[in-house]
């Protein structure tokens, strides 16, 4: 960092005479023009990686997981790098990632998807298990949650993967996890409008953590592979931050208006309270006055 630095300084001083120095490229600026420069910078910024050192390391992490260096990852080497099982919502896990169009990820939708699924807040995690349980979890996440809908088919789906058996999957079992899942799908769904929205599915989460303990799984999966635990922690209360209005500094606290006392229940009146009342009784009398002098027509 010391040394990009001296180079930024001497290179700017030495344009200020008209003299242009040459810097050596070095491996930072590299990947950032082998990555997209423009377009992954912008992906960076919105989540709040400004060191570049950081970049390199996310940078340096796609390209093990592209073994072969085409500049995409398919569905085969993201199931053997993350060793995701090979089950429903571990293909569900990668149609978060991918591009519908190629049926391939690149850095940017890596960088993002990994940002979304990974974070370790209780929101984060709903939003992850909620995505996880649906048939159409390839949807742009801001869109997901604004538009889908669990149905009887998901929690159906959920109940015959989380079965003890998993060879008892005749016709007679299969219709009873189907009722099964039509009488938690009634319990779920407060406006008995015939699917599960989000905000419907966040408020079950509050008293049970059955869905958000499915997505935990693989969320745990992912977050190994990517840095690990603690990264994730420390990112994640970065974006919160982030998230969060700034707060008051400590001299506008100190020299803030004060606010309007008002008179407690029962008791004396305060000086601000009793003027602010005054004006309103002679306000209300004022009015009183106007209506007694005017005549009915």
């Amino acid at each position: 960092r010391l040394s990009r630095c001296l180079w930024s300084i001497i290179q700017s001083i030495a344009w200020s005479f008209g003299v242009v120095i040459t810097k050596p490229i070095d491996r930072i600026d590299y990947l950032r023009g082998k990555f997209g420069g423009r377009r992954v910078d912008e992906a960076f910024d919105e989540l709040g990686i400004d060191d570049p050192y950081e970049r390199v390391k996310w940078q340096d992490k796609w390209l093990e997981i592209d073994g072969d260096e085409s500049m995409a990852v398919d569905r085969a080497e993201f199931t053997e790098y993350f060793h995701l099982p090979k089950d429903t919502y571990g293909k569900r896990s990668w149609n978060m990632f991918r591009n519908k169009g190629n049926d391939s990820c690149g850095f940017v939708e890596f960088l993002r998807s990994c940002a979304e699924c990974c974070q370790c807040d209780r929101l984060s995690s709903e939003k992850f298990a909620f995505r996880l349980l649906s048939r159409y979890c390839d949807d742009k996440p801001e869109k997901f949650l604004r538009k889908r809908c669990l149905d009887v088919a998901d929690l159906e789906a959920f109940l015959l993967h989380r079965s003890y058996d998993a060879t008892k999957h005749d016709a007679d079992y299969v219709a009873a996890q189907k009722k099964r899942a039509i009488k938690i799908a009634l319990y779920i769904d407060a406006d008995a409008s015939g699917g599960i929205s989000f905000d419907e599915f966040r408020n079950f989460c509050e008293k049970s953590l059955v869905f958000v303990a499915l997505g935990h799984r693989y969320q745990t999966a992912l977050r190994r592979r990517v840095f690990g635990d603690k990264y994730w922690f420390d990112l994640t209360r970065r974006l919160r931050l982030k998230r969060e209005p700034p707060p008051t500094p400590w001299y506008r606290r100190i020299f803030s208006k004060r606010t309007t006392k008002v008179a407690p229940a029962g008791g004396p009146a305060a000086p601000d309270a009793i003027r602010v009342h005054s004006r309103r009784l002679s306000h209300i009398s004022e009015r009183t006055e106007e209506e007694s002098t005017m005549t009915p027509p």
